[in-house]
């Protein structure tokens, strides 16, 4: 019987016992801070204690899907072409998304009105409902099935997953266009800021989850999502509905860019499909920060890996008790770092881009904005790997217990669907199928950016030859990425 299934037990027998409120709240508040000591953290990514015995060494898993990730930019200069059908494939109409079907007015606003009186629930709960983390519906479904899970399901059916998004619903109900007072009072130097307000919620929500000891408390999850729903509201107000979607909702852009991968897309009602990733390399909107936020997409998921590893601790040992007692601010330096390694590294790589004479003649000289912008977007595959790699174990084990607290969400004894009793079945998974599931997820998610990688080189290049070059050096970048990603994540359960 694992911890948290034992914890509920005993809270179970408490209750049945004849006992004093004061007894009882004293027990519950033990028995909560030894679990919050002893029990992973909620919605933490790495939720599976099994440790598995890799069958070769774990180098030759990376050396193999180094040469992996090698071989798939080899294939693309060989047979990928600009002169063939390869180019059209990006740039013809005929590739367009072909129409399935429409979803009515009437039925988008009875999704809208069901979402939203869902969050209100939550809302409620997370105030009302037991105390306790463990016991309270809110945190599980937060923190696992809602950040874990939304995610998936934004790129696999893309944009259509909006409909459901209780904040989207609600920033629905706004007017769109600009604010009247954004061009009256927002000074100019706002309007640059782009998406780095976004890039800074991303970096702080990242360091609530990870490194904040109280994340998973349930009146803490109520106060930040009613924080959260009134600052949309302002935003939108003072900024305009489309500077806010664009530059501030961190949460709406997250979902966004994986919903980028899906085949399927959402206007005005209808929904179409056509090939999966291909609106990664389209030609969007040049907005100042979009390559930082889709870094912090991948520096994130990686940076909650490292946080349990040895070297992290090392770390924390190294400066803790120096100028930081609780960890807080080493926390959120470590997080700051990790990110602005991963930035800068990919601002270099991209420099590395050759611009020779050629290149200058064919007046396709790229400046050094313009080149990560276009490139930034071939990494989003990846941030879905990490994402997948680190957290569907979580997703499949921790998921189920939204099951039974879906039964009794006021931790009344209630049953209202039958499952107050259900366990989770954690033999779904085993520590050698979640790491397969990893090691897969991260060499598919760096060939795909590497594909993407080097037909946005044959789109901005023309030649298959520069494009060769161009994608040289974002190649390299990878490859260091898929030997890091894979130590990084690889190392709770293999060691």
């Amino acid at each position: 019987m694992n911890h948290w299934l034992f914890l509920r037990f005993i809270l179970n027998r408490f209750s049945a016992l004849k006992l004093t409120a004061r007894l009882q709240v004293r027990l519950t508040i033990a028995l909560s801070t030894m679990a919050l000591l002893v029990l992973p953290k909620i919605g933490h990514a790495h939720a599976f204690d099994e440790r598995y015995d890799l069958p070769i060494p774990l180098s030759f898993f990376i050396w193999g899907a180094v040469l992996t990730v090698a071989s798939t930019y080899l294939l693309s200069i060989l047979f990928v072409r600009g002169d063939d059908s390869s180019q059209s494939f990006i740039a013809e109409p005929k590739h367009s998304p072909r129409f399935l079907f429409s979803i009515s007015p009437r039925l988008q606003g009875f999704i809208k009105l069901v979402v939203v009186f869902g969050l209100s629930l939550l809302i409620a709960l997370a105030f009302f409902g037991p105390d306790n983390p463990l016991m309270n519906i809110a945190p599980h479904f937060v923190w696992v099935n809602w950040w874990i899970g939304v995610p998936l399901l934004f790129a696999i059916f893309g944009p259509v997953v909006r409909c459901i998004d209780p904040f989207a619903a609600i920033g629905s109900l706004q007017k769109t266009g600009s604010s009247p007072y954004a061009a009256q009072s927002m000074p100019q130097a706002l309007e640059r800021l782009g998406r780095w307000p976004a890039v800074v919620g991303l970096l702080c929500w990242c360091w609530i989850e990870v490194v904040y000891p109280n994340a998973a408390l349930p009146c803490y999850l109520g106060v930040l999502t009613i924080i959260w729903l009134v600052s949309g509201f302002l935003g939108r107000c003072i900024l305009g509905k489309q500077d806010w979607d664009e530059g501030w909702d961190f949460f709406g852009i997250y979902f966004a860019n994986f919903g980028r991968i899906s085949p399927f897309s959402f206007s005005e009602g209808s929904v179409y499909i056509g090939m999966p990733f291909i609106r990664l390399i389209e030609h969007t909107k040049s907005i100042p920060g979009s390559v930082a936020f889709i870094v912090a997409m991948l520096s994130t998921v990686l940076f909650d890996g490292l946080h349990s590893s040895p070297v992290w601790l090392s770390f924390q040992q190294l400066f803790q008790g120096k100028f930081d007692v609780n960890g807080y601010f080493l926390g959120f330096l470590g997080l700051t770092l990790v990110w602005a390694s991963f930035y800068f590294v990919f601002l270099g790589s991209c420099l590395l881009i050759p611009r020779n004479e050629d290149s200058k003649r064919k007046n396709i000289f790229l400046d050094a904005f313009y080149i990560p912008e276009i490139f930034a977007p071939t990494l989003i595959p990846i941030a879905l790997a990490y994402h997948v790699a680190h957290n569907f174990s979580s997703l499949v084990i921790q998921g189920q217990n939204i099951i039974a607290l879906a039964s009794d969400p006021l931790g009344m004894g209630w049953n209202l669907f039958g499952t107050a009793n259900f366990y989770p079945n954690i033999a779904v998974l085993d520590a050698k199928t979640v790491w397969y599931i990893a090691l897969s997820a991260i060499v598919i998610g760096h060939v795909v950016s590497i594909y993407l990688a080097h037909l946005v080189a044959l789109r901005e290049f023309k030649t298959a030859a520069l494009a060769s070059r161009a994608a040289l050096p974002l190649t390299l970048l990878m490859i260091g990425f898929t030997a890091i990603s894979l130590v990084i994540l690889a190392e709770p359960l293999t060691n």
